[in-house]
């Protein structure tokens, strides 16, 4: 993991990255697909390809399920959902449907201070 406002910079534009705390005054921290895979395999005892395998292969069921208009939900984490947007106003205005994120009550729970 990387700390700093400048961590999603140092990772290729095609790695999956997260960041946490982005925008809210918090320190960021990214984490790679391959870091949470070894993660993963950690956790598990899978092998590293294993582990890596079935991230990616739940994070293409979570897209296109998105890409559809559906929404997922992980019972306890929270929900990934497309909403739709309308334009802000303003030079160059944007609409449609994009990602969103609700967090579940045990991921609440656990980040409450």
């Amino acid at each position: 993991m990387r700390e700093g406002p400048r961590c999603a910079r140092s990772v290729a534009p095609s790695a999956a990255t997260a960041q946490i705390g982005a925008g809210r005054g918090r320190d960021v921290v990214c984490v790679t697909g391959s870091e949470l895979a070894s993660a993963i395999a950690n956790e598990t005892r899978l092998p590293p390809g294993e582990a890596a395998a079935a991230l990616q292969a739940a994070l293409r069921r979570i897209q296109a399920a998105l890409a559809r208009g559906e929404a997922v939900q992980l019972l306890g984490f929270g929900t990934f959902e497309v909403q739709a947007r309308s334009a802000p106003g303003g030079h160059g205005p944007w609409t449609g449907r994009v990602p969103a994120f609700r967090p579940g009550a045990s991921l609440r729970r656990a980040v409450r201070p």
